[in-house]
């Protein structure tokens, strides 16, 4: 009995000492947790970091008012894809979706032939939309 309980009271010594020792090396992340977005503002953030390093890198390589031309096409390409899951087209003048009134794709309007608009480092700072 004597011998059961010394095992009793070994084990349990041991788990703390492993507890304690996951502690000390768990560098404070013991609790992990995940941060859920929403797909609207997950995608525009996204956006935006993208945009900003684009430009940033753009600017570097490309005129000024190149890049900013580019990034409004970008703009104006992406409200226009967001439009068509809406079954509507994209108007800059007005800023919303409208109902589509021809029957032109995105790429053709802002993009450049058949894909969107190239980006600037890409295509040697050579402008491919109208």
């Amino acid at each position: 009995m004597k011998t059961a309980t010394i095992i009793i009271a070994l084990l349990i010594i041991l788990f703390f000492i492993l507890f304690i020792y996951f502690l000390i090396n768990s560098n404070g992340d013991i609790i992990k947790y995940r941060v859920i977005y929403s797909e609207d503002e997950e995608e525009s953030d996204i956006l935006k970091e993208d945009l900003h390093h684009s430009k940033k890198k753009c600017n570097k390589v490309c005129k000024q008012e190149f890049c900013d031309e580019y990034q409004t096409q970008m703009i104006k390409y992406d409200l226009c894809k967001e439009c068509k899951k809406e079954n509507k087209c994209y108007d800059p003048n007005k800023g919303l979706c409208t109902p589509c009134h021809s029957g032109q794709t995105c790429e053709s309007l802002y993009g450049c032939g058949d894909e969107q608009p190239k980006n600037p480092l890409d295509n040697y700072c050579k402008k491919c939309w109208l």
